[in-house]
């Protein structure tokens, strides 16, 4: 995942998992990576945090993200 400057400060202090692993990155932004089993959770905690986060891999997680983000618009379309 990677998190906006905006956001960075904050989930660089976050503790999500006891082995994630987060570096900062050139243009200020934080990339965090982390294990993790099972994507519900995750999902949400990703969420939380709206365009402020990118999720660049695995590709079951980005999808899961989309899906939710796609289930978001159609309640706030009407």
């Amino acid at each position: 995942m990677e998190f906006t400057k905006a956001r960075a400060q904050w989930v660089a202090d976050e503790n999500w998992h006891p082995n994630q692993h987060g570096q900062w990155l050139d243009n200020g932004n934080y990339q965090l990576s982390i294990p993790f089993n099972g994507s519900r959770e995750l999902i949400m905690d990703i969420l939380k945090h709206g365009a402020e986060v990118e999720v660049k891999a695995p590709q079951f997680l980005l999808d899961g993200v989309r899906a939710q983000i796609g289930a978001m618009q159609k309640i706030y379309k009407k």
